[in-house]
């Protein structure tokens, strides 16, 4: 064999090596799109691969149904058959978009604080009722194949937006959607007022997804708000038993000599302007308040 010849052959022996690590890249490469695309349907809110999100959208966006079925606060069935759902069913599963409330026992799970108050409030409100569902088009489905749509009552309120206002559940921030900046302000709002859960909810209550650091802010403040509640209704704090009065020989009022000033003297810096009155209409009921005494 002629040097010629062994150089011949070793170019032919690189160009297949080539080919062949061309196509080994091509496959991993599409093996990782592969995997990424099917982790995204997975934490993603979109349905099944063989669904399309068009004809959902066509079906039920702003059309009146009856809700038959009220699954828990934030999942109700409708009087339809759901065609495109995962199993056949002749009704269809609605998941509320941007709203989780705490869960009912299913599945060996345990009930989530404040479930009951949540599904009765969706039951009296939902229940054999007509509502009007509100999509979102191209985002239809969720993981489990369940419809996901905003609800209007008859009266015009939507539904979804009274469960986070009146403290029936959490605004869901994890997935976003339109109403998404709206729900977070109006929790942020029900926790500030302790509406419904917010009254004695603890970082156990809370669902796995929802990062109870988050509301860190908001423990101190309540413990502090249920401290002046509990000091605001005991006889102890309020006005008239801060202050002792009596009268002396030199007609002047002092302090009981009983009670510690200094644990009153934010009382006595908000009241110290007043004038002493006279002796003539000390006790007179129209005085509104008791002057103080050096």
């Amino acid at each position: 064999m002629t040097f010629d010849d062994s150089e011949k052959l070793s170019g032919q022996y690189r160009t297949r090596v080539r080919r062949k690590r061309i196509i080994l890249l091509t496959v991993a490469i599409g093996f990782v799109l592969f995997r990424i695309l099917s982790c995204h349907e997975k934490t993603t809110v979109c349905g099944p691969s063989t669904l399309l999100p068009s004809d959902d959208y066509n079906r039920y966006n702003n059309r009146i149904f009856t809700c038959i079925r009220v699954v828990d606060g934030d999942t109700v069935d409708i009087n339809v058959p759901d065609p495109n759902s995962r199993r056949p069913r002749a009704h269809t599963r609605i998941r509320l978009w941007g709203i989780d409330t705490p869960e009912l026992p299913h599945g060996g799970r345990k009930e989530m604080y404040f479930a009951q108050q949540a599904t009765e409030f969706a039951r009296k409100l939902l229940a054999g009722k007509p509502i009007r569902l509100e999509l979102i088009d191209g985002k239809t489905r969720g993981y489990y194949g369940r419809l996901l749509a905003y609800i209007w009552l008859p009266d015009g309120r939507l539904f979804n937006r009274l469960v986070i206002e009146q403290g029936y559940g959490y605004a869901d921030y994890r997935f976003r959607h339109p109403r998404r900046k709206e729900f977070l302000g109006l929790e942020k709002k029900a926790r500030e007022e302790l509406k419904g859960l917010w009254k004695n909810v603890t970082p156990d209550d809370l669902p796995h997804w929802y990062r109870a650091s988050k509301l860190k802010y908001f423990w101190e403040m309540r413990k502090l708000k249920n401290h002046r509640k509990t000091r605001s209704g005991s006889s102890a704090s309020r006005w008239p038993s801060y202050f002792f009065f009596h009268g002396g020989v030199d007609g002047r009022y002092a302090l009981n000599s009983s009670i510690s000033f200094s644990s009153y003297a934010p009382a006595y810096s908000s009241f110290r302007n007043f004038s002493i009155p006279s002796s003539r209409n000390r006790f007179h009921e129209s005085s509104s308040c008791p002057g103080l005494m050096g």
